[in-house]
């Protein structure tokens, strides 16, 4: 990716329509999100790369007032909808925009990426760039969160790279369902995961529709990840190592930065 392109909205647009069949019941991070937005008191908070809206909608269901900003328009119309149904257009805000660079116009008492999304920017600038615009919206003392996988426990083993493996099964009530498979291949040298998506649609009469998605991962290692916030404003307070907020250590399988404007 070109420092200076635009993200592709429409490279994240094509995983809308099948993100909340995978992820809607995804709610291990939950109660880490819910823990850190009531730390921010009643100062609004915002959310990078928010996709479907999977934490906004529980996070304004208990009176938190929040921004989610995703540079795909696809995945905040489903957002959008997700709100109206609940009833919370009058405590979320949803932006269509890019993470690197945006202007909102207001502070935040805290932020967030969560769940790997920080690593869909695939240049360390990139990443530098997006925790900048944070900083710049961060109200003195604000706190924010990055949490991204550790890559040494969460890569591949080389000896499968490459190989198809079943991702996400999920049977829909109208008898259709859907198959995810994935396959993975990594340079380790540019520390960057390439991911082949291939999701089988099949309805409930048999027929079977096949489209593919790739995408990019540039994964940061934990001492990366403190020097690259400590380069563009913060100071990092804690480092976990699962959502339970263990103490990272060897073998953690996450890496959650929590770090304080400078």
């Amino acid at each position: 990716m070109d420092d200076d392109a635009p993200l592709g909205p429409a490279d994240f647009d094509r995983f809308a329509r099948h993100y909340d069949d995978e992820h809607a019941s995804y709610t291990d991070d939950l109660p880490m999100w819910e823990g850190f937005a009531y730390r921010a008191g009643d100062r609004p908070i915002l959310e990078l790369a928010c996709g479907t809206g999977r934490i906004i909608e529980p996070v304004a269901r208990l009176g938190i007032r929040i921004t989610g900003l995703d540079v795909s328009g696809a995945m905040l119309h489903v957002a959008r909808a997700k709100v109206a149904r609940a009833d919370l257009s009058d405590r979320v805000d949803l932006v269509e925009g890019d993470m690197r660079a945006f202007s909102l116009g207001r502070e935040f008492g805290f932020a967030f990426i969560a769940l790997n999304s920080l690593m869909h920017l695939e240049t360390r600038a990139d990443q530098r760039r997006a925790f900048g615009s944070v900083h710049r919206h961060l109200a003195p003392g604000g706190r924010f969160v990055v949490d991204v996988f550790n890559p040494d426990d969460g890569l591949p083993d080389p000896a499968t790279e490459g190989h198809l493996r079943l991702h996400c099964l999920k049977r829909r009530p109208d008898g259709s369902q859907l198959l995810h498979f994935q396959s993975m291949a990594v340079d380790r040298g540019a520390q960057v995961v390439s991911v082949t998506n291939y999701y089988d649609d099949t309805a409930p009469d048999g027929t079977v529709r096949r489209h593919m998605a790739p995408f990019r991962l540039r994964y940061v290692t934990v001492g990366e990840l403190e020097l690259m916030l400590d380069r563009e404003g913060y100071m990092v307070e804690d480092l976990y190592g699962s959502y339970d907020l263990e103490p990272f250590q060897d073998g953690s399988p996450r890496v959650i930065a929590v770090a304080r404007k400078r």
